[in-house]
């Protein structure tokens, strides 16, 4: 018998090879949820678009003092100039992340912001 998030048996339900039996979500363990979650922006591209986002939200990033890198191909590693960082599964979780690093919401309607953006894209 293979071990499952909810019991023993196979009802279909996720196997758990690590035998983690989970509290607060029945269908995977905190390891397979980072080897196998995708975010809706993250699905198509490849690393090509992978290496685009990653220029592009530092754009963004870099406004606030933080900045991002890509690990693996597989999680996102955002940083502060003081030493401090997070690993980030994907875009979604970013936001979080960075305004917890940054001590401050991030408005992605800030107009110094927009004239950030406006002067990278004209020069």
């Amino acid at each position: 018998m293979i071990r499952f998030a909810g019991g023993w048996g196979t009802t279909g339900r996720i196997p758990l090879a690590c035998g983690w039996e989970p509290r607060y979500n029945p269908c995977m363990c905190v390891l397979c949820g980072a080897l196998l979650s995708d975010h809706w922006a993250e699905t198509e591209g490849g690393r090509r678009a992978r290496a685009d986002r990653v220029r592009l939200l530092n754009r963004v990033l870099g406004h606030y003092g933080l900045s991002l890198d890509d690990w693996a191909g597989s999680v996102y590693t955002v940083r502060d100039g003081k030493g401090g960082s997070a690993v980030v599964q994907d875009v979604g979780t970013l936001w979080q992340a960075a305004e917890g690093l940054a001590g401050r919401p991030l408005d992605p309607l800030d107009p110094g912001l927009m004239e950030t953006l406006e002067a990278h894209a004209e020069g």
